[in-house]
């Protein structure tokens, strides 16, 4: 799945399903088996998507309304 692009999201629902379908190793499931927890460790740092800090916005929209409201006082 990482190979194929998937989200980190993506392989998480992948994870779920395979563990509410089998049972797991020593009483555990899947998804608490020390080598998938690490594997999912490493994957959630492989595809770490950075969100924006500020909200993106549209330079020229900007100005057009300060200049609009600039031209309202005058």
């Amino acid at each position: 799945m990482i190979d194929k692009g998937r989200a980190f999201s993506t392989i998480k629902v992948y994870l779920a399903a395979i563990s509410a379908c089998h049972v797991g190793f020593e009483r555990d499931t899947a998804g608490r088996h020390p080598l998938v927890r690490h594997f999912m460790k490493g994957a959630r740092r492989r595809l770490f998507v950075s969100k924006p800090l500020f909200p993106s916005w549209d330079l020229s929209l900007v100005l057009d309304a300060l200049s609009a409201a600039v031209r309202a006082t005058e």
